[in-house]
């Protein structure tokens, strides 16, 4: 995450990135992004958003 929690910010980059189609880039050399990705990936608010769409 961009801080100690879950913030706005985190929310903008993952929105970003997703739309962008980056999330399914291979952040193997990059682990610390591909551990937010999960992260931000796995938070509840998303799957329901998702099931939403």
């Amino acid at each position: 995450m961009l801080g100690d929690r879950f913030t706005v910010a985190d929310l903008n980059v993952a929105a970003v990135l997703m739309l962008l189609d980056m999330d399914q880039q291979d952040y193997s050399q990059y682990a610390q992004v591909k551990r937010w990705m999960t992260a931000c990936q796995s938070r509840p608010a998303l799957a329901r958003a998702r099931a939403k769409a």
